[in-house]
């Protein structure tokens, strides 16, 4: 066999190959949501980029591309890259407005609190900042935030109650 036959059978059981093993946006969608149900968001992370990478190359609609942005929000959060998840929500303002509410900052504030209480603090700001008419519903979580601050300044750690009160929640 010639070497460009050989290299074009290959070709070939590749694509076939990757053609029958590729998961479906829905089974995507689904692995991310039971990675996130099973506390495991970097998993969540890889089933959603996945699900990304193919929705785009299938010119999915924009609700479908949504649904993976928002499940990614939610595994961003849960990792406690707080930074990251504000930075996402900056960039996908621009193409899915609607969808970036007060609601979504504070369920997102709550995922991140869980595992980094200073980032949690930030995406907290962050949507009391862009949605300066809702600030009642950033201070009401905020004041769960505080609950949490004063835990950790009773065994040292004041970080947090000095970034509420820097930030005027306290």
């Amino acid at each position: 066999m010639t070497r460009c036959a050989l290299t074009s059978l290959l070709l070939l059981a590749g694509l076939v190959f990757t053609g029958c093993g590729s998961a479906s946006l829905d089974d995507l969608k689904t692995e991310a949501k039971a990675a996130l149900a099973s506390g495991d968001p970097v998993a969540a992370l890889s089933a959603v980029d996945a699900g990304l990478t193919k929705a785009r190359v299938e010119s999915a609609d924009k609700a479908t591309l949504w649904s993976f942005e928002e499940l990614r929000l939610q595994a961003l959060a849960k990792a406690g890259n707080a930074e990251e998840t504000v930075k996402e929500l900056q960039r996908l303002a621009a193409d899915y407005g609607a969808q970036i509410t007060p609601a979504l900052y504070t369920k997102l504030t709550s995922y991140a609190k869980e595992t980094n209480l200073l980032g949690a603090i930030d995406l907290l700001d962050a949507g009391a900042k862009r949605f300066t008419d809702d600030r009642a519903a950033f201070e009401q979580l905020a004041v769960g935030l505080g609950e949490l601050a004063k835990k950790k300044a009773a065994s040292g750690d004041t970080a947090a109650m000095e970034k509420l009160a820097a930030l005027g929640y306290l």
